[in-house]
């Protein structure tokens, strides 16, 4: 098993996906998706109020994917 984390080199979803497929994977599944919720005294150094707000209403965020595939 591998396994790989760090949110500094977060990639989007189909994008990560595709770099699976291009380097000889087959069969990849994606089997979970779980939300990486970031506290807003942590949100506060990067966003205004305002921004944190409208962050909070939109379904963006950072994201953890637990995938299979076989090579």
């Amino acid at each position: 098993m591998l396994y790989a984390g760090c949110i500094a080199g977060a990639v989007q979803h189909d994008d990560y996906l595709k770099i699976i497929e291009e380097t000889g994977f087959k069969n990849i599944e994606l089997k979970k998706t779980k939300t990486v919720d970031i506290p807003d005294e942590i949100l506060r150094f990067y966003l205004s109020d305002t921004e944190i707000k409208r962050y909070r209403e939109k379904s963006a965020g950072i994201f953890s994917i637990t995938v299979t595939a076989d090579k």
